[in-house]
């Protein structure tokens, strides 16, 4: 047979309106997002989350929480969980305000004290707390690492929200399909072994009924999977056990795509939800973009994505862009080089519109740093402090629980920092929403080490927190450095990294690994008489973590150079567009990682001139 190649397979697993199952479970009412009453999270005024029940009664996210109660009398509506400044004398810390769930529908967006959640004096007073979904999203995440245990030596995971995860299965595909021997005895109820059969065809085959409802974009689905298709069957039948895996476990659902690179399994994993799953083959990626709106994929956000979507205007889809810069010679790239004046970005954005993306799924599920914010107006330094007592607090649980989680030997938090803005510009409001994170008001920040608790306590309680944010917010007379009103606090504590043998190890192997990822296949003998040295090797390159930042480059704050937000030192990426740290191009763009290898020299800016 002849030499076949065996792509990289990435799956986007996305908890169908997860919020909304959180409070289902909570609450007792059916967690199963097709049935149950009819459910949406509300966040002020606000819907951030809707059950199918709920969308099928007119009831949509975003919507005002008045007009959802009006469209749906049946609604139930829960606010989020949210924590006032207000202590009162039984209160031991800050006092966490609820939902009341004895509250009809058209009055539920009251706390449980009575005050309006959505009217301006609560939002002074009150912070949302997203506490009780961090916790559900961290149990989805050992359910879907306890799934994956026979292979966790193989898989990488990429936290990439609260309730999305990218999984990259190429080096467990590659596994499985080289170790696959026929009527394999070993097979148990939870293995992610294929099933049993006399051939490997066979084996695909009844893989692909087990993970039914699957739907297939590039092959209609019946008889025998082709054998470009089998490699994504496989990959489709890992994520159905993941999912009921879940299911079975946490009583949570979720949708599920799969995919050659990350744009387009997220796209998948949203064509057939609720609690269903979709393959999408190579030769239909560049059909799965074509209408979609180019401002929606990661990467044209920022200054820098924003200006590519000026210079390709009007044009705004995929298809657009190909017929309106496809040149007379058929060259994509090369038409639009000469609007974009870089071959580089030229290059990016025909393979956006292609359905090709080489952004690699990186892990990143420890947790490397801790943030707390709340916006608002703070008047005066009272106001202010009160704050900063209310966040010193919940970083302080957070790291406590983190520290407890990791195990003390495993390091302690380096940094403290202090991000604060102060009165808005006239057009804040106007920027925010028309993109133009550059024009948003700019914010300062400070840090300093973290300092420990009483009596040199790891990790410091919340009043030793507040005492050193206190100082980081005020000068050396005791007033505070910025004029009031401040309209955002924030605290951030960076947390440690691997130990340094660890780093140096995974540098090495980030290194071949990102260069064997990039390339987009793993190479291998005829499919599915693979070399085990192909899946050897594939492995070895999912094995590797993200290489380490040095201290000294997260010693102080820095400022994006796409959108000039300051970022926290320990981030990689800005807070705000998602760049990379460093780069002034989104964080897909092959310019950002061609700057990254090297650095522009005099003669580049001479070959500029001549190309332009």
């Amino acid at each position: 047979m002849a030499p076949a190649r065996m792509p990289i397979i990435i799956c986007h697993l996305d908890l169908d309106c997860f919020y909304a199952q959180v409070e289902a479970r909570r609450l007792a009412l059916s967690t199963c997002p097709l049935s149950g009453p009819p459910l949406a999270v509300q966040q002020w005024s606000g819907l951030i989350a809707v059950n199918y029940p709920a969308r099928r009664a007119g009831v949509t996210r975003f919507m005002n929480a008045t007009v959802a109660a009006q469209t749906c009398p049946s609604l139930r509506l829960v606010h989020v969980q949210t924590i006032s400044t207000h202590k009162s004398e039984s209160d031991s810390g800050e006092r966490r305000i609820e939902e009341d769930d004895t509250i009809p529908a058209q009055n539920n967006n009251h706390g449980a004290q009575g005050a309006p959640l959505n009217s301006s004096t609560s939002r002074d007073s009150l912070k949302v707390s997203l506490e009780r979904y961090r916790d559900a999203s961290r149990l989805v995440v050992n359910a879907i690492s306890e799934a994956l245990d026979e292979h966790k030596d193989a898989i990488l995971i990429q936290k990439a929200s609260i309730d999305e995860v990218y999984i990259d299965l190429t080096s467990v595909v590659a596994k499985l399909t080289t170790t696959w021997t026929p009527n394999e005895e070993s097979r148990t109820a939870n293995s992610l072994s294929l099933p049993r059969a006399a051939s490997f065809e066979e084996a695909v085959a009844a893989a692909w009924r087990e993970a039914a409802p699957t739907a297939c974009v590039g092959w209609d689905g019946d008889g025998t999977p082709p054998k470009v298709a089998q490699p994504y069957v496989i990959g489709s039948f890992i994520m159905h056990r993941v999912r009921s895996h879940i299911w079975n476990t946490l009583s949570y659902t979720c949708s599920a795509g799969v995919a050659k690179n990350k744009l387009v399994s997220k796209l998948a994993s949203a064509r057939n939800k609720p609690n269903k799953q979709t393959c999408i083959l190579p030769d239909s990626h560049q059909d799965m973009v074509a209408d979609i709106e180019l401002s929606s994929i990661n990467g044209f956000g920022g200054k820098a994505g924003k200006a590519v979507l000026a210079a390709l205007a009007p044009a705004t889809t995929p298809r657009q862009i190909r017929q309106t810069f496809t040149d007379a010679n058929g060259s994509l790239e090369d038409g639009l080089r000469r609007v974009l004046h870089s071959r580089e970005r030229a290059a990016w954005v025909a393979n956006v519109v292609s359905g090709e993306n080489d952004d690699p799924v990186t892990p990143n599920l420890r947790v490397k740093s801790i943030n707390a914010c709340k916006s608002g107006t703070f008047s005066n330094a009272r106001e202010a402090r009160e704050w900063l007592n209310l966040l010193s607090n919940e970083v302080a649980s957070r790291l406590a629980e983190e520290t407890e989680r990791r195990g003390r030997a495993a390091g302690r938090a380096k940094t403290l920092t202090l991000h604060f803005r102060g009165k808005l510009n006239t057009d804040h409001r106007d920027n925010w929403v028309a993109g133009n994170l550059a024009s948003l008001t700019p914010e300062r920040s400070r840090s300093a080490p973290l300092a420990l608790g009483p009596g040199g306590s790891y990790p410091p309680n919340g009043d030793s927190i507040a005492t050193q944010a206190w100082r980081l917010f005020t000068s050396d007379a005791g007033e505070p450095i910025v004029q009031f009103p401040v309209t955002r606090l924030q605290l951030a504590v960076s947390l440690p990294d691997e130990t340094t043998e660890e780093k140096g190890a995974q540098d090495i192997s980030a290194l071949f690994g990102k260069h064997q990822q990039k390339s987009g296949d793993v190479s291998s003998s005829a499919f599915p008489a693979a070399a085990a040295a192909a899946a050897a090797a594939a492995t070895t390159s999912l094995e590797q973590q993200p290489a380490a930042v040095s201290s000294a480059a997260r010693s102080a704050p820095w400022s994006c150079l796409a959108c000039t937000l300051e970022n926290a030192a320990s981030s990689s990426r800005c807070e705000a567009c998602g760049a990379l740290k460093g780069s002034s191009l989104p964080p897909t763009s092959t310019l950002a990682l061609e700057k990254k290898r090297r650095a522009p020299t005099l003669l580049d800016g001479f070959a500029k001139k001549r190309s332009g």
